[in-house]
């Protein structure tokens, strides 16, 4: 009975959630004219290596508007890094996880604009256009319905000295098959991974219209390229000290 009465409501519900986040955007009228000025929001925990690889990514594509989630970290490099960081840096005072943003009253100082939110491991390839927030704050906007759009992940290149190698290609092989209408994209949900976001759009929305976007507009997923046998001893700091994780950092 539960389950029956949950498939008839869920998706009144989600009507009423994108219909709430439409007319919210209509009303306050947002102040974003470039994919350069939209803040990235980087949610972090005990990384450090791929935090500055990140940053540094994004830096290079001429982004700068940049803050930091930090869940409580207590890995000293980490800290000794803050430290310099010319970033805004939100400190918690407890470890709350990957959807810290929208558990805190940080997400106020953010919701009545577009956003990125982003893991820490999670960092744009090389190849990846500039202007890639231009590109997904112009389909956002051409198509009201779209709620998030995301980085996909490559699958393709992952080293044969990472032992998940095929259970994750298994897995992400599907975000890779049902292209958009207009072929530029592919309709996907999209989790914590790089994603712009529409004003008042929270994560956890998955019956919600969400794309990833089509190569070379992608990102790599960093610890998918680690040797599972060799961990770096920050790697190592980082499992051993995970209380909460997403999907692959569980396994």
């Amino acid at each position: 009975m539960k389950v029956l009465i949950k498939s008839l409501f869920t998706p009144i519900y989600y009507f009423f959630w994108s219909t709430y986040i439409t007319i919210m955007g209509s009303i306050f009228r947002t102040k974003i004219e470039s994919g350069y000025d939209i803040p990235i929001i980087i949610n972090n925990r005990n990384r450090l290596t791929f935090l500055k690889k990140l940053i540094h990514s994004l830096e290079s594509k001429g982004y700068s508007n940049i803050y930091i989630i930090d869940n409580k970290s207590n890995y000293q490099p980490l800290l000794d890094y803050y430290e310099n960081c010319p970033y805004k840096i939100f400190r918690l005072d407890k470890n709350i996880g990957y959807l810290a943003l929208w558990k805190t009253n940080i997400y106020k100082y953010f919701i009545r604009d577009f956003y990125v939110y982003t893991d820490s491991d999670v960092v744009p390839t090389d190849n990846c256009p500039n202007d890639f927030l231009d590109q997904f704050l112009y389909k956002m906007r051409s198509d009201k319905k779209l709620m998030k759009i995301g980085l996909s992940l490559n699958i393709d290149d992952l080293p044969d000295t990472f032992s998940m190698k095929q259970q994750v290609i298994d897995w992400e092989n599907q975000y890779w098959k049902n292209e958009s209408d207009d072929c530029k994209f592919y309709i996907a949900n999209v989790d914590t991974t790089f994603a712009l976001y529409r004003p008042f759009m929270k994560g956890g929305a998955s019956r919600l219209k969400m794309y990833r976007s089509k190569k070379p507009l992608s990102a790599f997923h960093m610890p998918w390229y680690n040797d599972s046998e060799n961990l770096s001893e920050e790697e190592n700091f980082y499992i051993k000290n995970a209380k909460t994780s997403t999907h692959w950092t569980s396994k």
